[in-house]
């Protein structure tokens, strides 16, 4: 058997012969990356796959390297750790790579015979095959690590999505295994989703793929999971169709496990809310848009049964509040699916029940939106809506018919929306101002209103917020200067003209 002892820092390697030790061959390399190469395809090889060249990226610009390697780059380390492996005696290994994808990958690692690593001071020889959070045994490490978390989570459990990444962001990664980074950096990629950083999200995910479990394969799978609602959080509009197709299977298929705990109950609310689009695109055909409400129905279920089995009040609120936005977007399918008003309204008084009960969804606040939309669309319906059950949540202080309501949203989404959200909210707020406020109070809350989301979304890079707010109808009560396109400045006018008279002198150029 051979031992590779690998210092990713340090750039180094010493290959042993066990049992024995003996030193067959030990190297500082020359070109960065060599030593984090060849761990990378060591990790890869004990798990029966290859290094894929996204994994190879996101691990090197973990550790600092600032622009994707090219493919010149890549072709000289993979040429310098192949001459390492034909120089240690008795071992026959190559690096392979499909036909004419040398430098593109995946890359896999032929070796004849066992062998084990060494990769910065954890021993692949250990038999223990379960996850832990801290390398070693030090249990004031451990409890350092836990206190971090603490605090952080408990920001989070309040929707204080920035101060919680940087409590976390502080954590010495150096001494945590690869499960523990995985339990950090996806917890940082959640976060980061929450408050609409998704590229920040997904670079989160990107490393947790880069540094696959061997004792932990769920990892993997919650984080390719995590990748696809980052693409339906960020525009769900326009990702839907592609969504429906890539989360067609469970992620027990995609982790190699009956199940994951992690996954499955998130894999059912997001098949469900597909389902929902999905049952709205094809709502002229009735027999498949009742077919896919049913589907979207037994897709919460079990998401809620999970929940319920581990007491998670947080997701178990989230997933009521989903089924009841989902019966209420039902309404709009005349004599397609059979629900009243009524019904949803006490789907609506379920949700917000769970905050009053448990304290659920402090760190969310999608049930306002929900609960004021179905409000909005449906209130002349609820005049002779039955008092609740006694059990349920009292909403008289914050129903939708009264301003302090939009107030109270507003303030939890800045605390724990994206910018999305948070317009949104400003859209219904302009709405209920329009419909339900006297004119002196109205023109006084829409001013406000129409003020405070011009500056939002003014303050974005581009103009992809607008549009998509658009296309999903909640510009419908702006104010027709905000629905318009922005024009452009004096300065970006400017810009704009020399780019065309720049793009001029090419095409003359290549008319010559």
């Amino acid at each position: 058997m051979v031992r590779f002892v690998i210092d990713t820092r340090e750039n180094r390697v010493t290959v042993c012969a066990e049992p024995g030790g003996q030193v067959l061959l030990a190297r500082e390399f020359s070109r960065r990356w060599e030593a984090l190469l060849l761990a990378g395809l060591l990790d890869e090889s004990k798990a029966g796959r290859a290094l894929g060249s996204d994994a190879l990226q996101s691990l090197v610009r973990t550790r600092g390297q600032a622009s994707p390697l090219n493919r010149a780059q890549l072709q000289r380390l993979l040429s310098k750790v192949q001459s390492f492996l034909d120089d240690v005696p008795g071992l026959n290994a190559r690096i392979e790579a499909p036909p004419r994808k040398q430098t593109v990958g995946p890359w896999r690692l032929s070796i004849e015979g066992p062998v084990t690593a060494d990769v910065d001071g954890v021993d692949g020889r250990s038999a223990w095959g379960h996850p832990a959070l801290v390398r070693g045994d030090d249990t004031l490490v451990l409890q350092d690590v836990l206190g971090h978390l603490l605090v952080a989570d408990a920001f989070a459990v309040e929707g204080r999505f920035h101060a919680a990444s940087e409590v976390l962001s502080t954590v010495d990664t150096t001494r945590l295994t690869t499960e523990g980074c995985g339990a950090v950096l996806l917890r940082l990629c959640s976060w980061h989703k929450h408050v609409g950083e998704f590229q920040v999200a997904r670079d989160c995910a990107q490393q947790v793929l880069a540094r696959p479990s061997a004792v932990d394969a769920g990892l993997e799978a919650l984080a390719r999971f995590y990748l696809l609602r980052i693409d339906y959080d960020q525009s769900p509009a326009a990702n839907s169709d592609a969504l429906w197709q890539s989360t067609a299977e469970a992620p027990s298929a995609l982790s190699g496990q009956s199940s994951d705990w992690r996954l499955l109950s998130e894999w059912h609310n997001l098949r469900a809310l597909l389902s929902r689009r999905r049952m709205h695109a094809l709502a002229a055909d009735a027999t498949a848009a009742r077919g896919l409400h049913e589907l979207a129905v037994r897709h919460m279920q079990a998401a809620i049964y999970s929940a319920l089995w581990f007491r998670d009040w947080d997701r178990l609120q989230a997933y009521v509040a989903n089924l009841a936005f989902h019966l209420q977007s039902t309404l709009l399918l005349d004599g397609v699916v059979e629900v009243t008003s009524t019904e949803v309204l006490r789907w609506h008084r379920l949700t917000m029940a769970y905050e009053d009960k448990f304290s659920a969804g402090r760190d969310s606040a999608w049930e306002y939106i929900f609960f004021a939309e179905f409000w909005l669309d449906h209130q002349p319906e609820q005049e002779s809506v039955p008092v609740p059950d006694p059990l349920a949540h009292n909403l008289s202080s914050f129903y939708p018919d009264q301003e302090a309501y939009y107030v109270r949203a507003l303030e939890r989404l800045r605390e724990c929306g994206d910018d999305r959200q948070v317009a949104i909210g400003h859209s219904l707020y302009l709405r209920f101002a329009r419909e339900h406020l006297p004119p002196e109070a109205g023109e006084a809350a829409i001013a406000q209103q129409t003020e405070q989301l011009s500056r939002l979304l003014g303050a974005q890079k581009d103009d992809s917020l607008r549009l998509n707010l658009v296309q999903e109808g909640y510009a419908a009560h702006w104010p027709a200067a905000l629905r318009r396109k922005p024009r452009t400045t004096g300065s970006d006018r400017i810009q704009e003209i020399q780019k065309r008279g720049a793009h001029r002198a090419v095409s003359d150029k290549k008319r010559t």
